[in-house]
């Protein structure tokens, strides 16, 4: 099932993690889509359906260094920081699991 939206879900959630004016402050909002993202990858380089080259793995990797460039600041103090710490993680993730 999930093999047959792959192609619409990975833009969704990479659209989910941008920055714009409206959501400039939806920092976790972006934290979880990134770990979402990172979560697909793992379940793509786990599935025996399917295979990573399915992936658009530039687009996701474009996504989470965009996310390491993450600097929101409110009256919380540095609410980007969760962001950039999702895109590290997905990094690593990603890049173990995707050869």
């Amino acid at each position: 099932m999930f093999d047959e939206h792959l192609d619409r879900v990975i833009p969704a959630v990479i659209q989910c993690s941008k920055f714009t004016e409206t959501t400039g402050k939806w920092a976790e909002s972006r934290r979880d889509a990134l770990g979402a993202l990172a979560s697909i990858c793992l379940t793509v380089s786990r599935s025996k359906n399917l295979e990573p080259e399915t992936l658009p793995v530039e687009q996701i990797y474009d996504c989470f260094l965009e996310g390491l460039t993450d600097y929101t600041i409110c009256s919380r103090a540095d609410i980007g920081a969760c962001v950039r710490e999702a895109a590290m993680s997905g990094l690593q993730v990603c890049t173990k699991k995707i050869r």
